[in-house]
């Protein structure tokens, strides 16, 4: 019993890697493989960080930088008083915290520099106010037309 047991579960281990190795020689990208155990695409379940003991120098930057945005969006970020649940994104090339939106900064000035946030496109929009979200985010540039919001990191 316990052979069959084990043998069973070489076989479907046989197949989980025969898969893993023809979605490879499909020529399929990363993005098109699915984890057997979270059922992420990106990575297979050898590579998960999910899993009770893996290490964690396999997480990717991508991967830190998801699990920070999850943890933001869930929790929602709190500044005097107010729950901030707009998700924030986390940006190593944002040159400060960058909102559209100035309903949870206090300690708002006028903005008076030559500064503007050029977007992807290469657009430039302009900065308006600066304000600052309690308890830790200082100096954050508000932009009326920026549809994101932006945490620096870089």
């Amino acid at each position: 019993m316990a052979t069959q047991a084990i043998l069973g579960l070489s076989k479907e281990i046989s197949e989980v890697v025969n898969v893993a190795y023809a979605a490879q020689g499909k020529n399929q990208g990363k993005g098109q493989m699915q984890c057997y155990s979270c059922k992420e695409f990106g990575h297979i379940a050898r590579n998960c960080v999910t899993i009770a003991g893996i290490n964690q120098s396999f997480a990717t930057p991508k991967m830190v930088q998801q699990t920070i945005i999850t943890v933001f969006s869930t929790l929602g970020l709190y500044g005097q008083g107010k729950i901030i649940s707009s998700p924030w994104f986390v940006d190593s090339r944002a040159s400060n915290h960058i909102t559209g939106s100035l309903n949870w900064l206090h300690n708002l000035k006028k903005y008076t520099g030559k500064q503007n946030i050029q977007i992807a496109n290469d657009s430039n929009l302009p900065i308006t106010t600066i304000g600052d979200i309690e308890p830790s985010f200082r100096q954050v540039f508000v932009s009326p037309k920026l549809s994101i919001n932006l945490i620096s990191v870089g």
